[in-house]
């Protein structure tokens, strides 16, 4: 029996979705409970989900882009749905999300890669530290590193320095001056990473999470939304696009 191709479907952060060919039930995998894989699916054979039919089907499409974007594209579902409070959320991770993947590439992938004996044994215990060091750091500290360690053109040359560097972490942190990122010889880099110092977008997150609530609009959604695309997708392209797919699967 040939299996069918969904000709529909839908890649999300969390989920892959796709209609069913046969009984065209919209059925929802969830990459982490469902799949059981976070890599990008070439070609995944699935159960449709419906109980009244369970026919297998072939499943060919996904998106490849990093996390950090796949939290910004949702936001067009989410705004569909009218979910605008989720939408913040997702534009807010989605800058930390990258300025985490900043520091694991600065500090982990690209001293690896430069090193000639390969320890994946020092390279799990960094990046082990990292996490730790890191791990309770709220929006503005993440910021205001990712954008000193640009300022001050932060370079590591192997692990070593890595580890030198993740224990002293906190000195990077401080906010950085107006002054220091118009220094940044790049004035297309220099204009977005002000604007990343300025944005609003993680305030308006806490005013969401904490007790009060609040809900937002659909304009402040889509203001946020189209600052968040500009400052970030335009910083990578100027930084040399970071995807931890490249280090991690190739």
């Amino acid at each position: 029996m040939v299996i069918k191709k969904s000709t529909e479907t839908r890649s999300t952060y969390e989920n892959v979705e796709a209609r069913c060919p046969y009984c065209s039930y919209w059925n929802i995998y969830n990459r982490a409970s469902d799949i059981k894989n976070f890599k990008l699916l070439i070609e995944k054979i699935v159960v449709c989900q419906s109980s009244s039919c369970n026919f297998k089907f072939l499943i060919e499409k996904d998106l490849i882009n990093p996390a950090w974007q796949m939290l910004i594209l949702d936001c067009e579902v989410l705004k569909q749905r009218k979910q605008y409070s989720y939408c913040i959320l997702n534009l807010t991770q989605s800058f930390e999300m990258y300025f985490a993947l900043f520091l694991r590439v600065e500090l982990l992938y690209k001293p690896f890669g430069i090193e000639k004996s390969y320890n994946e044994n020092l390279l799990n215990k960094i990046s082990d530290l990292l996490f730790e060091s890191t791990r309770k750091w709220p929006f503005y500290l993440l910021r205001n590193t990712f954008i000193n360690f640009i300022t001050n053109k932060i370079k590591s040359n192997g692990l070593e320095q890595s580890n030198s560097i993740i224990l002293d972490l906190k000195l990077y942190s401080s906010e950085p001056t107006n002054e220091a990122i118009k220094s940044i010889e790049d004035n297309k880099l220099s204009d977005l990473i002000l604007r990343l110092k300025n944005t609003q977008v993680n305030i308006l997150r806490n005013r969401i999470i904490h007790k009060y609530g609040y809900r937002p609009t659909v304009e402040e959604v889509e203001s946020s939304k189209d600052e968040t695309e500009q400052i970030l997708f335009g910083i990578d392209y100027c930084l040399g696009v970071l995807n931890e797919r490249r280090y991690l699967y190739e």
